[in-house]
């Protein structure tokens, strides 16, 4: 650090320059901002530095004011995109909706004597119970062991419990639902459809002498005088034949997608 003072031989301690060219900035600072005649100079001078500090936070108020109006307009456009979701879904079972229910009424044309009723699906099971509930019930004709069917003529499930406006339907891969069955190929073989864990089914009791293969189709046999006969209940899609068994397994796969419908069709007891 340099020193205030310098000495020279002979002489007294003296300022030394640095210093001095320092006490002379103050005084005349102070001689600007204190004497009058100097007024403008120091109004001059602090309108400078207040200018300079109002563009700096005007500066940063506008870099916050653009950071936050990009992101309320990230926020808008994900609200957007969600709403967009939403409404391509909405339409996507709208179409679905409609196919359906356009093979369902090319269906019903082609068995004119016999008197369906439309009804629409209101709810489903949580409960892995494998029903659902129609909006149709005792008051619209609606009977307890009346087949269900969606597209065209495909067998969904049966009328499990009947109310005054509505209507539980137990879906056919129930556990609880047992079903006499036909296999069409070539000669017709029986055998019992029941429900199976998951999107699937289970036809038992056929004969071992069967002959049949995979993708052969299975409808609704009708002889427990119940359901109508030729209602499509799935295809084949594996067979499980054990020579030391009297009897041959296959597994069935529903040729529709129930999940998908949002109306069916109940068939009257009666229709054979």
């Amino acid at each position: 650090m340099k020193p205030l003072f310098k000495r020279r031989k002979g002489d007294q301690n003296i300022l030394s320059p640095s210093f001095t060219r320092s006490i002379i900035g103050v005084v005349i600072v102070g001689v600007i901002l204190f004497i009058p005649v100097f007024i403008p100079i120091r109004l001059w001078f602090q309108g400078t530095v207040s200018a300079s500090g109002t563009g700096l936070t005007y500066i940063s108020r506008a870099i916050f004011r653009k950071k936050a109006d990009i992101l309320e307009e990230n926020i808008r456009l994900a609200d957007l995109n969600k709403q967009l979701s939403v409404e391509q879904s909405e339409l996507f079972f709208a179409e679905a909706s409609i196919r359906q229910l356009e093979s369902m009424l090319a269906y019903a044309e082609t068995v004119p004597d016999v008197q369906m009723i439309a009804a629409r699906i209101i709810s489903r099971s949580t409960l892995g119970d494998n029903t659902i509930i129609i909006d149709k019930g005792a008051r619209d004709g609606v009977m307890k062991s009346n087949a269900i069917i969606i597209n065209e003529g495909h067998l969904i499930g049966i009328v499990d419990e009947v109310r005054e406006f509505t209507s539980t339907i137990l879906l056919l891969e129930s556990e609880d639902s047992a079903i006499p069955g036909l296999i069409l190929s070539g000669t017709h073989y029986d055998g019992m459809v029941v429900g199976k864990d998951g999107f699937a089914y289970e036809m038992l009791f056929i004969e071992q002498e069967s002959s049949f293969d995979t993708g052969s189709v299975v409808v609704t046999s009708g002889s427990d005088g119940v359901l109508p006969s030729g209602l499509v209940i799935g295809a084949i899609s594996s067979i499980d034949q054990d020579p030391s068994s009297p009897f041959i397994q296959a597994t069935i796969e529903p040729m529709v997608n129930h999940v998908l419908a949002s109306h069916v069709l109940i068939i009257p007891r009666y229709a054979q």
